[in-house]
């Protein structure tokens, strides 16, 4: 392989692959010449030096301990706050958007996953991480609540109705 040709694409910023490609060479071939010719392709470095949101200078104190550091703790913070408000939405309106004892719908917040069968329940849905398709099957095994009547049903004070498809069926003049 050429040593000229070689300098000029990883001076381009090629990476191994890019270069394995264009000189139409396996990998671990490029790899070779690389060590041969004493060349190293770019590596980005693993931790940036300003918040990605807001700028700021990253420190020790201001970030977590991560293998890649791309923001500040409160930057952080706010965003994995805003990914769970919007799995949140999306896992009561999967559910059916309202309380299947008394209906109630007024804001997400207030509302909670109940496990039919808790034998079987595999993870909390509360604050978590998880992608949508392992926490759908985990959905599948729960019923919506308010936060009243799920720590009312945990209380043995009202019973799940019959039927969740039929709503209001907890008779909520039991809990007024």
């Amino acid at each position: 392989m050429d040593k000229d040709y070689l300098t000029q694409l990883v001076t381009g910023g090629k990476s191994i692959r890019q270069i394995s490609k264009l000189v139409n060479k396996s990998e671990g071939s490029v790899r070779h010449w690389l060590r041969k010719y004493n060349l190293t392709t770019y590596k980005p470095p693993k931790y940036v030096d300003n918040c990605k949101f807001c700028n700021i200078k990253l420190t020790d104190q201001n970030t977590y301990d991560s293998k890649k550091r791309w923001s500040c703790k409160s930057c952080a913070n706010k965003y994995r706050n805003e990914r769970f408000v919007l799995t949140k939405h999306k896992m009561v309106e999967y559910k059916g958007g309202k309380c299947i004892c008394c209906g109630f719908d007024k804001h997400y917040s207030a509302l909670d996953f109940h496990h039919l069968d808790p034998s079987i329940k595999e993870f909390n849905l509360t604050r978590n991480s998880i992608g949508w398709d392992k926490l759908q099957p985990e959905l599948d095994k729960c019923v919506l609540l308010c936060s009243n009547c799920h720590r009312m049903i945990h209380a043995g004070v009202i019973q799940l109705p019959d039927d969740p498809a039929s709503e209001g069926t907890c008779l909520t003049s039991r809990h007024r």
